[in-house]
């Protein structure tokens, strides 16, 4: 899979959003291009690995925190 990251230290950098929860995603992808996440969804959905996409992490409601599987960050992206 396309930039997946899986060190405690990293992911605990997106294990927060602006509501003030706290859940570490179990692995982390940060594509930069359309090609990057189409990949990621793929490997996904044939893994059956859950997925969460997340941008710039600023929801009051906990809704870009993975609570289990992979968070994929939209950081990145333009």
């Amino acid at each position: 899979m396309t930039r997946v990251v899986s060190d405690p230290a990293v992911l605990a950098g997106y294990a927060r959003d602006a509501s003030g929860l706290k859940f570490v995603p179990d692995a982390l992808a940060r594509p930069d291009s359309a090609e990057e996440v189409v990949e990621i969804m793929r490997e996904t959905a044939a893994a059956g690995t859950a997925i969460t996409p997340a941008g710039a992490q600023t929801s009051t409601t906990g809704a870009s925190l993975a609570l289990r599987g992979l968070l994929l960050s939209l950081r990145a992206m333009d």
